[in-house]
């Protein structure tokens, strides 16, 4: 099953399948940064700059790890 989220980042729209994406930094500092799936583009989420995206982004984080990031 796919896991669909549309990120706005630096004046781009990306739709992508979390499923492709290959490793997830996650920073003591709330930043979730992660590559995408060309390997040209490193895209960096923070919960107020990209809140829906974000919050996406690490519910399946969670999901995946089956554990909180807290």
């Amino acid at each position: 099953m796919a896991h669909w989220v549309k990120i706005s980042y630096e004046r781009n729209a990306y739709i992508l399948d979390l499923e492709r994406v290959a490793a997830f930094c996650c920073s003591p500092n709330g930043k979730i940064t992660f590559s995408l799936p060309d390997g040209n583009t490193t895209l960096i989420l923070t919960p107020s700059a990209n809140p829906e995206a974000y919050q996406t982004v690490r519910n399946y984080i969670e999901h995946s790890l089956g554990q909180s990031l807290k």
